[in-house]
């Protein structure tokens, strides 16, 4: 497979990446919202992004800061960054060093039994809020005055695991 067909493969229909930060180049302060993917090879201080997909390539460095993504990809290195995201990968060549992985669900993460954790890492799941919403109306449709609801209708569930030493 070449490059080209791999990048393709990994960005699914996309041509080119929406957004690059190329090797070498260092930015601060990176703050916005990508249509589609960012790629980053460079290194990246203090951002909040918000993209559909956000690769950090294997050269690449995320430190202090928010990102928001439907599948956020870990090759390189982050530092100290909160992920939101729905799907996460670490690779082998991964490094993270206390952040924060938040998912909306339990089934959306990879991660390689190289990649390198470090520090203070806090990894979570919950369900979607519209979806328990939702559930909750569907269940008082029918017949308010009788309806129980267990605790997973109003709680997020949230579980921390811990990594080790």
């Amino acid at each position: 497979m070449s490059y080209s067909e791999g990048w393709k493969t990994l960005m699914g229909e996309e041509k080119t990446p929406e957004g690059f930060i190329p090797q070498g180049l260092v930015v601060s302060n990176v703050r916005g919202e990508v249509g589609g993917a960012l790629v980053i090879s460079g290194t990246v201080e203090c951002s909040d992004i918000k993209a559909k997909k956000i690769v950090v390539s294997r050269f690449g460095e995320i430190k202090d800061g928010h990102v928001e993504a439907d599948i956020a990809v870990i090759e390189g290195q982050a530092v100290g960054v909160i992920f939101r995201v729905s799907r996460f990968v670490a690779s082998s060549t991964a490094r993270l060093f206390d952040c924060v992985i938040e998912m909306n669900n339990a089934t959306g993460c990879s991660f390689h039994e190289s990649a390198h954790f470090e520090g203070d890492i806090k990894i979570s799941a919950t369900q979607k809020k519209d979806f328990l919403s939702r559930q909750a109306e569907v269940v008082l449709e029918y017949k308010p005055s009788d309806v129980i609801f267990n605790d997973m209708v109003h709680a997020e569930v949230e579980a921390d695991i811990p990594l080790g030493d």
